[in-house]
């Protein structure tokens, strides 16, 4: 749950910071073309890298030959290589310089509770600029609401709950979605096809039909050599009991708890060593079933430390409303509606037929945390359940592990598809899903001398077939939890100041209309370091083959983008609330050298103590 740290072109911060300055010191505006009568305007772009500065450059050069002469407005850039530290001068001072500016989400709440030159916030309220026609133009429908949420606060504190800053769903939108970067699985293609494993890329609802009708919906999956090849070509070899099968690994479909920890042993078998696996962030564990590290507890009108809660999560079989909260079929309960159907019976008997138990907090993250333990070590503090050992169980030098080719799976941010391409495994990785919660009908594992293997795939004994249960409607619904993965803490939005004048701010706006829209954003992802805002632009077959595209399933990023928020570090304005205890969970329990358990009855206190203070209330992912 630390932060990643960026790897950044070779210019020195604090020489950009310094020549940033004086810039803004001596320049009376934006330089303009002779004749333009319009509004010039200029936008103070962030992360413009060697990777990305000519796609920027592109965007800008794009907006003032085409939308911008029909906006009558001309847009000057002003790049710097890295997020900027001084914002809040900016922002708080007399007047900006700067009519367009980014913010990344680790700035964004902090600046968002400042005090600007009128007594207001410092950003512009892009609520009333949002018409009919600009949404049109911006292809609204397609921008995911969970990725919206990441840029909404209400700068009014709310009493009803307890006179807190309301962020994310049902606040005001303060910035427009603009360079998104989202964590994703990376895997070494060389190191699996040696494995022997059959690498395809299709998608989960082509899976069992077709020409594929053998190709069950697994990202990992053995398929036993009487039931035939999965699909043409496929070719068998033999698994870690000996067995004649069909390996498959299918990076369109995200990997379920069990396929990501037997594929991982698997690859240590076949080394003798190292890690199969490699994460710092545990989101797509928790998130997938509706757990968080925090959790609303409305009683008291504050967080909670919720990773001990040991109370299942539930997933929405129906349209249903609970605690006055709307969800629809497939999607997770959120913590607070969840605690309210554990705390009254009557409730949850009112829904019991349309809600389907998942596993709890507890659950996701102690299988996240036994990923790392060593296997002779306890995950629990009655020794009930043991390590796996199949990750690394720190954060050193894990992205060099995996770009080395010493280990084959990672979670990394999209952006760092860009610095891979400089490395050892340059023409040996590709990125697929992060794991989720996925049920399959039967024992999807079986343990022969102690050791789990996955259960075969023969058509028989084991299908491999999603699990369904059926709804109050008589609708068979599948028992997962949501593809939800976090963004990266570089993720940036377009912001207006409100210290510019209002001529100023309009221009603005048709610039941030433009550019956080379909032409702007497919423009600006030939840099590679971020996913467009649509998704129809994002998944398109289109986008993906693009010749920029540096990944050959850039389809995952997309896919990755449709559902996604922030992480725990830009929950908050500041984080001094995870300083007590992130020590120990990131460090002796990630090792095996305190239990989960054991964090959680000497850590508890101090976290719930550390986030009384908080004033942010975050509603929805």
């Amino acid at each position: 749950m630390m932060k990643k740290e960026r790897i950044l072109a070779t210019v020195s911060a604090g020489i950009i910071l310094a020549s940033t300055a004086a810039f803004a010191a001596c320049d009376k505006g934006p330089e303009v073309p002779e004749g333009f009568t319009g509004t010039a305007i200029s936008f103070y772009s962030t992360y413009v890298n060697e990777y990305s500065k000519d796609a920027y450059s592109e965007l800008v050069k794009t907006y003032n030959d085409t939308q911008g002469k029909t906006d009558n407005v001309y847009v000057e850039m002003v790049p710097n290589t890295g997020a900027v530290g001084n914002l809040k001068s900016i922002l708080t001072s007399k007047s900006s310089r700067y009519d367009v500016i980014m913010v990344t989400n680790e700035q964004f709440k902090g600046l968002a509770m400042e005090e600007g030159r009128n007594g207001e916030g410092v950003f512009v309220n892009l609520e009333s600029y949002l018409t009919d026609e600009a949404k049109d133009a911006m292809d609204w429908d397609q921008i995911p609401e969970s990725l919206l949420n990441c840029w909404r606060f209400d700068i009014e504190k709310d009493p009803a709950i307890g006179n807190k800053y309301l962020a994310g769903e049902g606040a005001d939108l303060l910035a427009m979605p603009f360079n998104t970067s989202v964590h994703l699985l990376f895997y070494n293609t060389k190191i699996f096809t040696d494995m022997g494993i059959n690498l395809v890329s299709v998608a989960e609802e082509q899976c069992a039909t077709g020409s594929y009708a053998k190709l069950m919906p697994h990202g990992y999956a053995e398929y036993s050599k009487d039931y035939g090849a999965p699909f043409e070509g496929a070719k068998l070899s033999k698994n870690d009991l000996g067995e004649e099968v069909y390996k498959v690994f299918n990076d369109r479909v995200p990997l379920s708890w069990e396929e990501l920890r037997c594929l991982a042993r698997s690859y240590q078998k076949f080394a003798g060593n190292g890690y199969g696996f490699m994460s710092e962030w545990w989101f797509s564990f928790g998130w997938s079933v509706g757990g968080d590290c925090i959790g609303w507890d409305e009683a008291s009108n504050s967080y909670k430390f919720a990773i001990g809660d040991k109370d299942t999560n539930y997933l929405a079989l129906n349209d249903i409303t609970v605690n006055g909260t709307s969800y629809s079929e497939g999607e997770v309960l959120d913590y607070e509606d969840m605690k309210f159907l554990h705390a009254n019976s009557a409730e949850l008997a009112k829904v019991e037929k349309d809600v389907y138990e998942l596993p709890s907090m507890y659950d996701a993250f102690l299988e996240y945390n036994r990923l790392g333990i060593p296997t002779d070590k306890n995950a629990t503090a009655d020794g009930s359940k043991k390590g796996y050992g199949v990750a690394k169980p720190t954060t050193e030098n894990r992205t060099k592990e995996f770009t080395s080719g010493e280990s084959p799976m990672l979670i990394e941010t999209s952006g760092d598809i860009n610095l891979f391409k400089g490395t050892a495994v340059a023409n040996n990785f590709d990125v697929a899903p992060a794991p989720q919660y996925r049920e399959f009908d039967g024992e999807t594992t079986r343990t022969v001398n102690g050791q789990e293997y996955l259960t075969v795939i023969d058509g028989e004994n084991y299908k491999g077939e999603r699990k369904t249960v059926t709804n109050s409607d008589g609708e068979e619904v599948l028992c997962q939890g949501e593809a939800i993965t976090s963004l990266t803490n570089d993720s940036s939005a377009l912001a207006i100041p409100d210290n510019i004048d209002q001529e100023s701010k309009d221009a603005a706006f048709k610039f941030i209309n433009w550019a956080a829209g379909p032409e702007g954003q497919t423009i600006l992802a030939k840099g590679n370091t971020c996913v467009p805002n649509q998704s129809n632009v994002a998944m398109s077959e289109e986008f993906n083959n693009a010749a920029e595209r540096k990944a050959g399933n850039t389809w995952a990023v997309g896919f990755a983008m449709q559902d996604c928020y922030i992480g725990d570090w830009s929950y908050f304005n500041v984080n001094t609330w995870i300083t007590g205890w992130s020590g120990d969970l990131n460090g002796a329990v990630r090792r095996g050298d305190m239990t989960l358990d054991y964090f959680l009855e000497i850590k508890t206190d101090t976290a719930n103590s550390a986030l009384q203070p908080m004033q942010i209330r975050i509603k929805g992912k």
